[in-house]
């Protein structure tokens, strides 16, 4: 419902759902689907809860991506956010996986760690989740070529696309 509060008709993201049970349902869904439909030789990044390690790593090896189960860790500089921080620390990083359907090399060879790149400011953030575009610019450079086909399927405020115009 990002596209509601894209045309001003109320503030769809604030009933933005992220239980276990909501992403578990539909990551079950959307897997095997974005594997049917992704390029032989194709690579996926997926941000995820660390809680949620196992599941979102046997869900792709299910669907058939080739994994090695260790994610790329996006360390985030500055205030840690969470959404009690009277009770619980601030979340200083992002686990993503990286999966792999065929052969395709990585084209930039990088560590499995991301630093120095900040998440927007509440401020400038269209969804909760929000991601800035440098961070899509990161895993974009091991994986893409100038004319590949680059997908996102949650879409959110639309950072992804940002980053393909920037590079």
């Amino acid at each position: 419902d990002h596209d509601i509060k894209l045309v001003g008709q109320g503030s769809a993201y604030d009933t933005y759902h992220d239980s276990d049970e909501y992403f578990r349902s539909l990551f079950s869904t959307m897997v095997p689907l974005l594997f049917s439909q992704m390029a032989d030789n194709s690579h996926l990044y997926c941000f995820f809860s660390i809680t949620n390690l196992e599941f979102v790593y046997g869900t792709l090896e299910q669907a058939g991506f080739q994994v090695n189960r260790r994610p790329i860790i996006w360390t985030k500089p500055g205030i840690r956010s969470t959404r009690a921080p009277e009770v619980w620390p601030g979340a200083g990083y992002e686990p993503i996986a990286f999966a792999r359907k065929g052969n395709k090399p990585l084209i930039q060879k990088k560590a499995d760690w991301i630093e120095g790149i900040k998440p927007p400011p509440p401020s400038q953030k269209g969804h909760p989740a929000a991601k800035p575009p440098e961070l899509y610019m990161d895993l974009l450079v091991r994986s893409a070529c100038i004319q590949d086909f680059v997908f996102d399927p949650c879409f959110g405020s639309g950072p992804l696309f940002r980053a393909c115009e920037l590079l």
